[in-house]
């Protein structure tokens, strides 16, 4: 099999990560199809930092969760039902988050990372690469059991998320609010915002969202109203269990989805425990994190379309229409597997409209 390398497939020309400037890397949670993850881990067991790293956590989770994981989670990723992959989407997304910074990682070995960020769930994601979670046997403990108590959580209360093209701040959304009771859950971008609730109210504000001529989008695989009220009751549960993880504090600084920095182990523990049910406003925090001058590139990791930096391309050009979107180029980052090429990430350079300023 041929060695694998990695490269940068973007629209035009060539542009290289720089391993010298200084890098954020973020983490995408949540609202990605789990069978497509699946299948791209898949692909990936064939590069030899996957297979390893897949071993390793079909071992921990079985010793941790003999019930549960029998054999670890390979077997849910490779023949499992989609009623399973969803179950344990938690899991799974880690999994394929950390296996693709390892392999990111193995071919960049000296980049200069300044910080990490995570969208929604992969705010866990962050707290472990960053070394705040001291091992990967304390992170997928506390991820199977996150898992767990947002289901029962949800049980109780069930609810659900929906994207609307719209800015939280519009005055037609906080009317639809008021009338059905719904919640912001996430401020993804300047274009488009999350809302939580019960099924029923999320759904009343869908349908009079469209009839306004405002599109709405399924949250794929979507399994509780995550980073709304009615989450509030995970919150004690969160607290509990952390206090037998083990945490240290992080050698690089998190920036939280509320664009608070992070810089140890208490302040991690506090953030695991309370944004399940804060509202997540990443927009601010893609912003802070763009503020920050000391931030000359931007890494996403996991996500092969790069969704989180595609969302700040479009909110910078609508702040300011003078930057071209050749300025602000999304960069795929894909690993060549044999004859396969598959995407773990995507980046931006900031150099264009840091000239600017």
């Amino acid at each position: 099999m041929r060695s694998p390398e990695l490269y940068h497939r973007i629209d035009q020309g060539s542009q290289e990560i720089e391993p010298t400037l200084k890098t954020q890397v973020w983490f995408f949670g949540q609202g990605r199809k789990i069978e497509e993850v699946c299948q791209q881990i898949v692909a990936l067991r064939e590069h030899p930092i996957a297979r390893k790293k897949l071993e390793q956590t079909d071992e921990i989770l079985h010793d941790l969760y003999p019930q549960d994981f029998k054999e670890g989670l390979s077997p849910i990723i490779l023949k499992g039902t989609q009623e399973e992959r969803r179950k344990y989407q938690q899991p799974i997304l880690f999994f394929n988050d950390i296996t693709c910074f390892d392999i990111f990682r193995e071919q960049h070995p000296d980049i200069n990372i300044v910080g990490f960020a995570g969208y929604s769930f992969g705010t866990v994601t962050a707290a472990y690469e960053s070394g705040a979670i001291k091992d990967q046997e304390n992170a997928l403990r506390f991820v199977v059991e996150r898992t767990r108590i947002a289901a029962e959580t949800n049980g109780q209360k069930p609810g659900k998320l929906k994207a609307l093209a719209v800015n939280h701040a519009d005055q037609r959304l906080m009317e639809m609010q008021e009338e059905f009771g719904t919640e912001i859950s996430i401020k993804t971008s300047n274009r488009f915002t999350v809302i939580g609730g019960t099924i029923e109210a999320v759904d009343l504000t869908a349908q009079e969202a469209e009839n306004l001529g405002i599109k709405t989008y399924d949250i794929p695989d979507n399994d509780a109203a995550y980073h709304t009220s009615r989450m509030k009751e995970a919150v004690p549960r969160l607290r509990a269990i952390l206090k037998a993880i083990q945490m240290q504090n992080p050698h690089s600084s998190i920036i939280t989805n509320n664009a608070k920095t992070v810089k140890n182990a208490g302040q991690v523990q506090r953030e695991l425990a309370t944004h399940i049910a804060d509202t997540s406003d990443w927009q601010r925090t893609a912003h802070s994190i763009i503020a920050n001058r000391d931030t000359e590139q931007l890494i996403e990791v996991g996500n092969p379309t790069g969704i989180l930096s595609g969302h700040l391309q479009r909110d910078l050009q609508d702040q300011d229409p003078t930057i071209k979107r050749g300025d602000l180029k999304k960069n795929l980052i894909k690993v060549v597997i044999g004859a396969t090429a598959l995407g773990i990430g995507a980046y931006i350079g900031l150099r264009a409209i840091r000239s600017r300023e």
